[in-house]
């Protein structure tokens, strides 16, 4: 048991490079209840004051109204050309920049 304790002690020595002396007093365990119960109430309060920065910086972002939304969406969609619908915008315009080729036969490799 012993054996097994110092083993874990130089482990943790090695791992943090630090005294094993002062890895026990830079992290002391609660030693009663109410040490227990006070630092999960500092914990508790910890979690709530994150939240409540969360929701201050959620509260301050910009926002849009969903009528503004949709209406710059309706804007968006009636004036860009959308070739998947020929029946509105016609067919494309040729590319200028596509090099055209030669029909071929069927090639099997």
């Amino acid at each position: 048991m012993a054996e097994s304790s110092r083993s874990s002690n130089l482990a943790i020595t090695l791992a943090t490079k630090q005294d094993p002396q002062t890895l026990r007093s830079s992290t002391p365990l609660p030693d009663t209840p109410e040490e227990m119960t006070r630092n999960l109430q500092e914990n508790k309060l910890q979690k709530q004051l994150d939240l409540n920065n969360r929701l201050r910086e959620i509260l301050e972002r910009n926002a849009v109204p969903a009528s503004e939304a949709c209406q710059t969406l309706l804007k968006y969609v009636s004036t860009t050309t959308d070739y998947l619908l020929p029946a509105l915008w016609g067919e494309p315009e040729e590319n200028p920049y596509v090099v055209k080729s030669k029909p071929c036969g069927c090639v099997i490799i």
